[in-house]
C-alpha cells in the first residue's frame, strides 16, 4: 500500500508542481490561464480512467489464480480491446476539444481570448490526449502487483515532465 500511496502522491505532485513552476516563471495572469486550460484538459485523463478501470479486477483475478491458455487468450483479447477503446476515447475526446478550442476559450476565459491562448489550449489538449494512452499499462501494473514498478515509472516521468516545463 505504501507504493500505491506514493504513486498517487507522485501524480498529485506533478499536477500541482507544474502550476507552481508556471506561476513562478510566468506570473499570475499566465498561471490563471494555464490553470483554466489544464483544468479542462485533465478531464480527458479522468474520462479515460473511468473507461479503463473496470478491467483491473478481472485482470487481477486471472493473474492471481494462474492462467490456462484459454484465460491467457481471453486476457490478451481484453487488453487489446481495452487499449483500442482507450485510444478511441482519448483521441476522440482530444479531437473534439481541439476543434472546439476557440469556442471553449471564449466561454471559459473571455477576457483572455487571443490566438496565443487558443494555441496554448490546443497544445495542452495534445499533451493531455497523448498522456492517457498509457492508462491500460498503468492499470495492468497495479493488477499484476507491480506497484513498485508503477511508482518508479510515475515518479521518473513526472520529474522529467516538471523539468521540461
Amino acid at each position: 500500500s505504501f507504493f500505491t500511496w506514493s504513486s498517487a502522491l507522485g501524480g498529485q505532485f506533478f499536477s500541482q508542481g507544474d502550476r507552481l513552476i508556471v506561476g513562478l516563471l510566468l506570473g499570475t495572469t499566465v498561471l490563471g490561464i494555464y490553470g483554466a486550460i489544464t483544468s479542462i484538459t485533465v478531464q480527458i485523463t479522468a474520462l479515460t480512467a473511468m473507461a479503463i478501470s473496470p478491467l483491473l479486477p478481472r485482470l487481477s483475478a486471472i493473474w492471481n489464480q494462474g492462467t490456462s491458455s484459454n484465460e491467457e487468450n481471453d486476457m490478451q483479447a481484453q487488453l487489446e480491446q481495452a487499449t483500442a477503446f482507450n485510444a478511441f476515447v482519448t483521441l476522440g475526446a482530444g479531437s473534439l476539444l481541439f476543434v472546439l478550442a476557440p469556442l471553449i476559450v471564449s466561454f471559459v476565459i473571455p477576457e483572455a481570448t487571443t490566438t496565443v491562448a487558443i494555441i496554448a489550449f490546443q497544445v495542452g489538449i495534445l499533451i493531455y490526449a497523448i498522456y492517457p494512452l498509457n492508462a491500460v499499462g498503468y492499470y495492468v501494473l497495479f493488477a499484476i502487483g507491480a506497484v513498485r514498478t508503477n511508482l518508479i515509472i510515475n515518479l521518473v516521468s513526472g520529474s522529467i515532465a516538471l523539468l521540461l516545463i
